[in-house]
């Protein structure tokens, strides 16, 4: 079995949720809106800044932690 990884997995999700319009949901979402699109992305808005200020911050640490190490060398 190939092994796909993470990466593409995510990228397939990404395009999967960022470009289908037709898709079976309860009455009243309705995905043909031309809002739709619009209104799913703000809806993932706060999920992309955690995400962000989780990068930035383990980014942050590892450059701290780095940086201290070079100092005691």
């Amino acid at each position: 079995m190939r092994n796909i990884s993470l990466f593409s997995k995510l990228n397939v999700a990404l395009a999967a949720s960022l470009f289908t319009q037709i898709v079976m949901a309860h009455p009243g979402h309705d995905h043909n809106d031309p809002s739709s699109p619009l209104l799913h992305l703000l809806w993932l808005t706060p999920l992309f800044l955690a995400l962000a200020l989780g990068m930035h911050k383990l980014r942050s640490n590892r450059k701290n932690a780095a940086k201290k190490q070079q100092e005691n060398s």
